[in-house]
């Protein structure tokens, strides 16, 4: 019974061993030599978290890398100014440095805010809490906590206002990326412009619409405006070029499909289509 037991055993014991032996670093897959099935299910399962971990330590490594490259610029800058500051001739020359100074912050605490709100869109958590969502309301909602910004670029928003069938998701990452797509349109859309959100749906899907009267995105930067920190030549505003990448994370959560063409209603405008999936029982 005994040499039965240590027999039946040696697989685990193997398998426990191949797992003590490595070293922290080391996320390769477990290898496929294991013949018992019920060793081979734990092998599958750990094989799977080994992926998950891998993908997400990656993912951590991608934006730790991207965050120390973007954060040189605008600190660099801080300093140079501050320098300035302090040697300056004039009260109008320390007061541009200073006004520089204010700027770089600025844009410094937006870039580390989006990437906190990057870091914190896991698929996996937030799958957990998916409700069901009526779009129109948190268009409406959002619309109206973003439109003193519009205001003070004269800029007309309207919103067709449809009651569409409710979607299944994530309240607060919808509500994100609501939020950026506005934001992203009041920023480059230049002053005594328009903006045009429009709710419209099909069989299985409800569709997103937000067109400005910007200066657009040409069609060869359409795909890598989806890539972190990429910003087309053409746009002065400030930004880090994360909120594009921030609505795609959240469409892609949430099964949906993103679109960017040219504005309908403008000759060079930007045009965002979002198709997300009808709630369903």
């Amino acid at each position: 019974m005994y040499l039965s037991i240590d027999h039946g055993l040696k697989p685990l014991q193997r398998l426990a061993s191949q797992i003590d032996n490595r070293s922290g670093d080391n996320l390769d897959f477990i290898s496929n030599d294991y013949k018992f099935s019920e060793i081979v299910t734990i092998k599958n399962a750990l094989n799977h978290l080994l992926h998950r971990l891998k993908e997400t330590l990656a993912r951590e490594k991608r934006i730790t890398s991207d965050a120390a490259h973007e954060l040189r610029t605008p600190l660099a800058a801080i300093r140079l100014h501050t320098e300035l500051a302090k040697t300056a001739k004039n009260q109008q020359q320390k007061n541009e440095s200073l006004d520089q100074i204010i700027h770089s912050v600025d844009r410094t605490t937006h870039l580390v805010e989006q990437l906190l709100t990057l870091a914190r869109l896991e698929p996996e958590l937030l799958s957990k809490d998916f409700t069901k969502i009526n779009l129109t309301e948190l268009i409406v909602e959002e619309c109206a906590l973003i439109s003193p910004l519009a205001l003070e670029k004269n800029i007309d928003m309207s919103f067709n206002g449809v009651k569409v069938n409710a979607i299944r998701g994530n309240d607060p990452s919808l509500r994100l990326l609501i939020r950026n797509l506005l934001s992203n349109a009041i920023s480059y859309t230049p002053a005594a412009g328009n903006i045009v959100i429009s709710l419209t749906e099909t069989d299985q899907r409800v569709v997103l619409v937000v067109e400005d009267s910007g200066p657009g995105i040409s069609e060869s930067d359409r795909e890598r405006v989806m890539e972190r920190f990429y910003r087309a030549e053409n746009h002065q505003a400030m930004g880090c070029g994360i909120g594009l990448s921030i609505v795609d994370r959240v469409v892609q959560m949430h099964q949906g499909t993103l679109q960017l063409s040219q504005a309908a209603n403008n000759s060079q405008g930007l045009k965002v289509e979002i198709a997300l999936p009808k709630f369903s029982i």
